[in-house]
């Protein structure tokens, strides 16, 4: 692996041009040492996406400015996403934008590698419409056929008389020709899900299956607040679509997103991938979200009231309350901000729930850590949920929830409904875990299992999930376990985590950013500073990992690449009844590093030593301390950085020792006088063992019988003189013998 980005070290490397404005909502896609990268840009206002690319696998870096226009395409404005065409090494941009007209639209852009570095052909409308937006496109090509697939969420006004003035579903879009041209778009979502849908993203199929994923937010009392992860799929190239499946019902935090984050809500969106390779996974689907644990089944505000005490503005004179009460305030005079604090202890989610306010009165909620300062929910109005911030706390002590109004002009009072929620049978464990399903048909699918592995009181926040050609599957993510205890899970990182088994079970690799966020101390000029989603592109490479990152104060997009575990494949063993010898073949790869692991069918993995690589990329190992007939599992731990990775796990059963006439050991020897002979029978045939000296006369003989092993003092009660002597064992006609030493003691 020499020569790759993956030896480079650190791992992670800033992409965009750091400059003070927000660089985040990252898509990154790769094609060999090719490497492009998309993104919100606050530099280009009001041309808001902008790019970069690599040509040596991600070891450098060229920030290309903003995406380009023309083609009807006025302003890029937002949710940039990369497809690719492995088969030609085409790379298509997609994105919100205003069209000509002006209308809102979305738009398609081709990119290709040239001499020149990166180079951008011109932008195709999709769409474009005056009266309807549309929002969160997502992009995905079909490397058999050239197919392009687009699918996005529609907000449109409804008819009058319908009792809503506006409406959403979920729709696609394709192209058969390359963006030269796209076919009308296809409602995808059902007519119950009129105003509930978001996040929908395409993936192409091993055989050209389209598969389409969204979140449909359930406000029926019989969800009991469960959303759904639904999906539909087309066998014919998009042309039409089976019926919708649920992947998922979820518990979703929707009110309020990671901490630090710029938007007052949260997303739980779905990712999807799909296993094209050639390997036992092939045409496997995965998807994976975030989830809460059941905050609904818990009623807050049930233990009595209390009321704002004025005045609270700040941290040193906010009006104390106990969870479970419930708190009613003014905003007096307009602008009023109203503070208020409890104590909780680790490990307790924490619910605050805005449910009733006067009429012309608009605030939003805040939750905030004993600092005052490190803000970890944020909540504001929604259509179809209400201000609530549910957070699970990391450390005991006090905290502090504000209530900000929107504007100056508006006055009122406003209840709060405070309590916690204890998890009972739900999967998620504090305000938001990452959970992944997988089906090999698009219909069933397994029940969802966890891909994060920190402790239950720390955020895990927009999954993103990809599929490597070898059948391996990725997850990446913000993870907030890593912080500063002070500053209550304020601070992220973005960690990898990977499954060798079709999605059954995961491995966290660890965290790719070599610096933590604290979001609260990073400006922008952006309000979505995380973005709402991260990139990640799985190759025959490696898995690159794109991020916003605030490390050095404004949102800038870092980057990180891990490599695969190289190609190690285990050859047939060598076994005797004394040792077995292995040996692990590899694609040449020369001083490759492993640590040896062995266990039996009773016992644990343990390490066994460490080996490595030859000239020739062979690893080998050879293990003298084995048991005759005992079953023993081998597997290597590759390392990589600053991992292992497990692989070439190969099993082997010791031989057992045949029968035959033999002096199996003499001990100890050499002696000072004493000698023991462990010897073996083939059969109950009486045998004779003679000590003969060297010269071969016998000085003694036993008569020995029993078929298997034996021992036998051979010098009787009297110590053997120093010298050399020759132990013989004879049966049945055959003979065989040992030497033996007899050392003068010295005093």
């Amino acid at each position: 692996m020499a020569g790759t980005f993956f030896d480079a070290g650190p791992p992670d490397i800033e992409v965009s041009d750091h400059t003070g404005s927000t660089h985040s909502e990252v898509s990154i896609a790769a094609w060999g040492d090719s490497l492009l990268a998309v993104w919100n840009d606050g530099d280009v206002l009001p041309n808001g996406i902008g790019y970069g690319f690599s040509t040596d696998g991600g070891r450098t870096w060229t920030d290309g400015g903003a995406a380009p226009l023309g083609g009807g395409v006025e302003v890029w404005v937002a949710d940039p996403v990369l497809a690719l065409d492995r088969k030609t090494g085409r790379f298509f941009l997609s994105g919100v934008v205003i069209a000509h007209g002006p209308a809102n639209g979305l738009a398609v852009v081709e990119g290709r590698f040239g001499e020149q570095g990166f180079q951008w052909g011109t932008p195709r409308l999709a769409r474009a419409a005056r009266d309807t937006l549309l929002d969160k496109p997502w992009i995905a090509a079909d490397s058999s056929s050239g197919n392009l697939y687009l699918t996005y969420t529609s907000f449109y006004l409804k008819p009058a008389g319908t009792g809503k003035t506006r409406g959403d579903q979920i729709e696609i879009q394709r192209s058969i020709d390359g963006n030269a041209s796209w076919s009308p778009p296809l409602a995808l979502s059902e007519a119950a899900e009129d105003g509930l849908v978001q996040g929908s993203r395409p993936a192409v199929g091993a055989r050209g299956e389209v598969h389409v994923v969204w979140k449909t937010i359930d406000t029926t009392a019989a969800a009991g607040g469960r959303d759904q992860v639904r999906l539909r799929s087309s066998h014919d190239q998009g042309r039409t679509f089976t019926g919708a499946v649920p992947v998922a019902r979820v518990f979703t935090n929707f009110t309020s997103g990671a901490p630090g984050f710029g938007r007052g809500n949260g997303l739980g969106f779905p990712s999807i991938a799909a296993d094209t390779g050639p390997g036992a996974y092939r045409g496997r689907i995965y998807v994976a979200w975030d989830e809460s644990l059941d905050f609904y089944d818990d009623l807050p505000g049930t233990a009595g009231s209390r009321e704002e005490s004025e005045p609270n503005d700040g941290r040193a004179d906010a009006s104390a309350f106990t969870l479970g009460e419930t708190v009613r305030g003014q905003v007096a005079p307009a602008g009023d901000a109203d503070w208020y604090r409890f104590h909780a202890a680790a490990g307790r989610t924490v619910v605050v729930l805005l449910d009733s306010l006067a009429p012309a009165l608009d605030v939003s909620l805040r939750l905030l850590c004993a600092d005052g300062e490190t803000r970890l929910a944020y909540s504001k109005s929604t259509i179809v949920r209400p201000r609530l911030v549910v957070y699970t706390i990391p450390v005991a002590g006090d905290y502090f929830v504000s209530v900000t109004p929107g504007g100056f002009g508006s006055t009122g009072g406003y209840r709060l409904l405070t309590g916690t929620a204890e998890r009972g049978a739900e999967r998620g464990r504090d305000h938001r875990d990452l959970f992944i399903a997988h089906s090999d048909d698009g219909v069933e699918w397994s029940v969802p299992v966890r891909i994060d592995d920190d402790p239950p009181m720390f955020d895990d926040w927009l999954a993103e999930v990809a599929a490597s050609p070898d059948g391996t599957v990725h997850a990446a993510w913000y993870d907030w376990r890593d912080g500063p205890v002070s500053m209550c899970g304020g601070v992220s990182n973005v960690y990898l985590s990977r499954s060798y088994d079709g999605g059954e079970t995961w491995r966290e690799l660890g965290s790719v950013s070599r610096s933590p966020t604290a979001w609260t101390e990073v400006g922008g000029n952006l309000e979505a500073n995380q973005g709402d989603y991260i990139g990640l592109s799985a190759t025959e490479r490696g898995t690159f990992v794109g991020w916003g990152d605030g490390r050095l104060g404004t949102p800038d997009v870092y980057m990180a690449a891990w490599p695969l575990a190289p190609n190690v494949e285990p050859l047939e063993p060598d076994a005797d009844s004394r040792r077995v010898r292995l040996t692990w073949r590899t694609r040449g790869e020369v001083g490759l590093a492993a640590t040896v692991y062995r266990r039996t069918e009773a016992t644990d993995w343990e390490s066994r030593g460490t080996i490595t690589a030859g000239a020739d990329g062979v690893l080998a190992y050879e293990d003298a301390a084995v048991t005759p007939g005992t079953h023993y599992g081998y597997r290597l731990g590759l390392h990589l950085g600053d991992v292992e990775e497990p692989v070439g796990e190969v099993w082997v059963v010791v031989p057992r020792r045949s029968l035959d006439l033999a002096i199996d050991r003499l001990q100890p020897n050499p002696s000072f006088g004493e000698l023991q002979v462990l010897y073996v029978l083939p059969d109950d045939t009486p045998a004779r063992l003679q000590l003969l000296d060297v010269a071969g006369r016998r000085l003694g003989e036993r008569v020995v019988s029993g078929a298997g092993q034996g021992m036998i003092r051979m010098n009787g009660e009297r110590a053997l003189p120093p010298g050399l002597y020759w132990i013989r064992l004879s049966q049945s006609g055959r003979s065989v013998s040992a030497k033996a030493i007899v050392l003068r003691a010295t005093r």
